[in-house]
């Protein structure tokens, strides 16, 4: 009896390891998997940049804005997304990049009680930002920017924090294929870009019902582009104290 019991217990045991060696070797290989950068070099096509995305990640282009920007989103995680933005710098300098980057992660740990640090380092041998950012149990980021000639680049990778370590390695692969194209932009698209990125600021100060800076960088759009159809309604619907579409 003990000898059959004995017998059964190492046959479930052999069982047991037999499938947890299989699904040790299936997360290997889905792991393996998530580590290839697409064979395909995505161009931007407003010319800022390239990039080569994860492979099997989806492709979100924004047409209606003026500067270079796409999203690199995830299929196997919710919210686990590559943002890069290429665009005419509003900025004169450096150390100006640097003092609104930390001006914003003081908005963005007041409101939101995150865990911010922003740091000088280089990307590619340029010098730039480096903000970490966590709030606990809903986002976590890491965002580089940096001025190269008259432009300005942003790349992030956010994820829920219980994800973001399983895509690190292939979303900082991929950022590190990130190469820049200089292109010089016309004073209107200059301003175009300044305006997008006010608009996309805004909208952004709404949702976390910072109205008072949100009108504040409304008007500054405005002052560029006076007849601008998306700041307008935006600016009345705060003033209404209505409610704001998110962004498209």
């Amino acid at each position: 009896m003990k000898l059959n019991m004995l017998t059964t217990f190492l046959f479930v045991l052999i069982i047991v390891l037999g499938v947890v060696l299989v699904m040790s070797k299936n997360s290997e290989a889905q792991s393996a998997k998530k580590q290839f950068l697409s064979e395909n070099v995505y161009i931007d096509p407003k010319g800022f940049f390239k990039i080569r995305a994860p492979e099997g990640w989806q492709i979100q282009e924004f047409k209606d804005d003026p500067r270079g920007k796409v999203k690199i989103i995830c299929p196997d995680a919710y919210n686990t997304v590559l943002q890069v933005i290429g665009m005419a710098s509003s900025f004169s300098n450096f150390e100006e990049l640097f003092r609104d980057g930390e001006a914003a992660a003081e908005r963005l740990r007041y409101k939101f009680n995150a865990s911010i640090t922003t740091e000088k380092t280089t990307f590619a041998n340029i010098t730039a930002v480096k903000m970490h950012f966590l709030i606990p149990g809903k986002l976590k980021q890491v965002q580089i920017q940096f001025l190269l000639g008259k432009n300005h680049y942003t790349l992030v990778y956010g994820a829920p924090p219980d994800k973001y370590e399983e895509f690190l390695s292939i979303a900082t692969m991929s950022i590190e294929s990130f190469e820049p194209i200089l292109r010089d932009v016309t004073k209107e698209e200059a301003i175009q870009h300044t305006v997008a990125s006010k608009l996309r600021t805004a909208r952004l100060l709404i949702q976390t019902s910072q109205k008072e800076y949100a009108l504040t960088v409304i008007n500054e759009g405005l002052q560029l582009d006076p007849n601008n159809k998306d700041l307008i309604e935006l600016k009345k619907q705060i003033e209404k104290n209505g409610g704001v579409n998110n962004e498209r």
